[in-house]
């Protein structure tokens, strides 16, 4: 079972790394955009017109799918205060049960992000003051992935951190958070 859900892991770690990269791709991608935009109308040159409406897309989109990789990197915020203080089996269940709560709240917005995206193809919705008429279920669903993802992630650290828990590898509940770094077992 230890098998089995830690290659779940790295799995769901190699994926969201992807997405990372992707997204910051796309934001450095955009950085660009803009700037010939900026400076081609400043210029007198032409424009697009549309740097906004991309703007929105690259936003949806990159904002959203980092939040894995940034729960499983362990750059998501909480306190730690007393965990130090704690032995390691408290800090195996304090952990446990905040990524439990992580799987949550992520299970929460992806419900409503894709609630969104059904309501807004449902209605034939375009995104608003664009020149270019997309569906604006096209960016939702850009976002709605992106917290389908840290929801799936979150789960699956749950998952291994109570397989963890349950077994004589409860120490090692900590190193999940940098698991390529961490020991294998």
């Amino acid at each position: 079972m230890q098998t089995h859900s830690r290659n779940l892991l790295a799995l769901c770690n190699r994926v969201t790394t992807a997405m990372a990269w992707l997204s910051g791709l796309l934001f450095l991608i955009m950085a660009l955009y803009m700037t010939a935009d900026v400076t081609s109308r400043s210029l007198g040159g032409p424009f697009t017109g549309v740097a906004d409406t991309f703007a929105a897309f690259t936003l949806a989109l990159g904002g959203t799918w980092a939040l894995a990789r940034a729960l499983s990197d362990g750059s998501h915020v909480r306190i730690d205060l007393f965990l130090p203080l704690y032995s390691t089996r408290i800090k195996g269940y304090l952990y446990t049960w905040s990524m439990l709560m992580a799987a949550l709240f992520g299970a929460v917005l992806a419900w409503q992000a894709w609630v969104l995206v059904d309501k807004s193809a449902a209605r034939d919705a375009l995104v608003p003051q664009s020149l270019v008429d997309v569906p604006l279920a096209i960016p939702q669903a850009f976002a709605a992935v992106g917290y389908s993802m840290f929801t799936l992630q979150a789960v699956v650290m749950t998952l291994v951190a109570i397989t963890l828990l349950f077994t004589d590898h409860g120490d090692l509940i900590e190193d999940l958070e940098r698991h390529e770094a961490g020991p294998q077992i």
